[in-house]
């Protein structure tokens, strides 16, 4: 747990809790990322880019008869086509799950504070 004056933080890999001081008791923040999203998605959009280019050159330089040459660049780009859509389709159900872990832990820890007293 790291302290910057009232703010206490913990992190633990792509988690991060903060615990911040407010006028009427203390914010609970909750965050996260999906680690290996933003490498999938750049990734398969590279490597569909190759196998786009690929198939271009070979179309501009008129290599489209040399049959071995478009299936090698087709397959590159469906690859990375593969690995983007992979990705991005995995990406809303994990986002929703981390939604329902956060707002589980934010309401198991609303029932150990004790109620403010009325005003």
């Amino acid at each position: 747990m790291k302290h910057e004056g009232s703010l206490r933080q913990w992190t633990n890999g792509n988690l991060q809790a903060l615990l911040e001081p407010t006028a009427t008791g203390q914010r609970l923040r909750l965050r996260t990322i999906k680690g290996d999203a933003r490498g999938m998605l750049a990734g398969g959009v590279a490597i569909f880019g190759v196998g786009t280019l690929l198939l271009a050159g070979a179309a501009a330089t008129g290599l489209t008869a040399d049959l071995g040459r478009m299936i090698a660049s087709g397959v590159v780009a469906a690859s990375g086509l593969a690995m983007y859509v992979s990705a991005a389709l995995r990406l809303p159900s994990w986002a929703r799950e981390r939604q329902r872990q956060m707002e589980e832990v934010a309401a198991r820890l609303a029932l150990t504070q004790p109620e403010a007293p009325p005003d």
